[in-house]
């Protein structure tokens, strides 16, 4: 099903989340960085590009099969959209001292001890 071609695609990375020169599919809103796509950004880009979740639906047969002992794993990832690792909130938060910024970085948060008088 193709996309409407008055629908915008997103401004920002569907991986990392973080905006700047990013591809668009032409099968959904996404949007993502050459680097987190593992694709290199040139004059010669293809007409069409699609993420992996619309590769999959349109061109399943073009999707490689891994074998072996990884390979459902492999074949997993092969289906995904790339995403940045962060820890789970409850996670994040379990810790003393250090907080998720709002770009997932991890940042030292200042504490201030009462000295007893």
């Amino acid at each position: 099903m193709p996309k409407d071609p008055a629908a915008e695609n997103d401004e920002y990375c569907s991986a990392c989340g973080n905006t700047g020169d990013v591809v668009c599919c032409d099968g959904c809103p996404r949007s993502f960085h050459f680097e987190c796509v593992d694709m290199v950004q040139s004059d010669s880009l293809p007409d069409e590009w699609f993420c992996n979740e619309c590769l999959i639906r349109r061109y399943p047969s073009r999707v490689p099969v891994h074998k072996g002992i990884f390979g459902s794993a492999l074949n997993y990832l092969e289906k995904c959209i790339p995403r940045a690792f962060s820890l789970p909130r409850r996670v994040q938060a379990r810790f003393e001292g250090v907080r998720a910024g709002a770009d997932g970085d991890y940042e030292d948060v200042a504490t201030t001890n009462k000295a007893a008088k």
